[in-house]
């Protein structure tokens, strides 16, 4: 099934993490995230409804071809999840890197759209 690519994925995909060898990719269809869960041994494939209506929005994290971790991000702007193989942490520098990636390119379309919604305080 597939999965929209909104303005919070779209400035998400491809995105290349600063200061590393890494780059985001955004799933297109639902049988991506089932691969990824296989690959990575976690409940990630498990998550297609939940992508499928943007209730999170969810990354591979790869280095080349080599998928090295996954992450969740909330519609609220929390990042839930960012875990490599079998939910183990990624390195501290990596694992901050990439947060910062994600949630820089992120938030502004987050903000505009709890804006356009009067989800604001």
């Amino acid at each position: 099934m597939p999965i929209q690519q909104d303005a919070v994925y779209a400035p998400l995909d491809g995105q290349v993490v600063p200061r590393t060898d890494l780059r985001l990719v955004t799933p297109k269809e639902t049988e991506t995230l089932e691969d990824w869960g296989n690959a990575m041994d976690n409940c990630i494939g498990s998550y297609g409804a939940v992508a499928v209506d943007h209730r999170s929005y969810l990354l591979g994290v790869y280095r080349g071809s080599e998928l090295l971790a996954n992450a969740e991000l909330l519609p609220n702007g929390t990042l839930r999840q960012l875990f490599g193989r079998f939910k183990q942490p990624l390195e501290a520098s990596r694992d901050k890197a990439v947060s910062e990636a994600i949630l820089s390119k992120a938030l502004p379309a987050l903000s505009r759209d709890r804006d356009v919604h009067g989800l604001t305080a």
